[in-house]
């Protein structure tokens, strides 16, 4: 018997599933197959349209909410078996941290156009998306700051989520704009702070 057999025996009698299984399990294997195409027209060219229709097909936000939990709480090996069915279901409820950030003063009223919009699960993205004009490259060939900018903070339960898109290192969470008005103001600069964060 080779290695990767008996750990999958001993996880079958543990209960213990890869993300794969669970893939599996909840029937979500042809929606995996298609999320990454299907969401490229957003991550090449920012066609909202392509967002409207995964955020409108259940199996896509279900696969959405089950790749976040994983990207959070699980290994990076998704072949490896550390998880249930009943751990995805009870993860849910938790609490996940999202933050958002723009360039001006922050209205809640003008600052989303659709019936959904974009976060991170990752802050140091917000810090670029709202301190740049831009998305800094490196730190030679950096974009000029902004002379004014805000991050907004939003926490929901997982299973608020609309999609979660890992492509690039922007760690994209979709969510309902009344949800995201519900966003903590955390930072707000005056105009003209540019060189004070720099």
């Amino acid at each position: 018997m080779r290695y990767h057999e008996i750990i999958k025996e001993d996880a079958a009698v543990d209960g213990l599933m890869s993300y794969w299984d669970l893939v599996d399990h909840f029937g979500l294997k042809d929606a995996a197959d298609k999320l990454h195409d299907a969401s490229l027209p957003w991550i090449n060219r920012n066609a909202p349209a392509a967002i409207t229709r995964l955020a409108a097909n259940k199996k896509m936000r279900l696969l959405c909410k089950l790749n976040l939990f994983c990207t959070l709480e699980g290994p990076r090996n998704y072949s490896q078996a550390w998880a249930t069915p009943e751990m995805f279901e009870q993860s849910l409820h938790k609490p996940v941290t999202m933050w958002r950030g723009g360039g001006g003063v922050y209205d809640p009223d003008h600052a989303y156009s659709l019936p959904w919009t974009s976060f991170t699960v990752k802050e140091g993205r917000a810090q670029t998306f709202s301190k740049y004009d831009g998305t800094r490259a490196t730190r030679t060939f950096s974009l000029p700051l902004r002379d004014q900018y805000w991050i907004v903070k939003l926490v929901l339960p997982l299973d608020s989520i609309l999609l979660y898109l890992p492509h690039g290192s922007d760690e994209e969470v979709i969510v309902s704009v009344e949800d995201a008005r519900k966003a903590e103001v955390v930072v707000q600069t005056e105009k003209g702070m540019r060189d004070a964060v720099s």
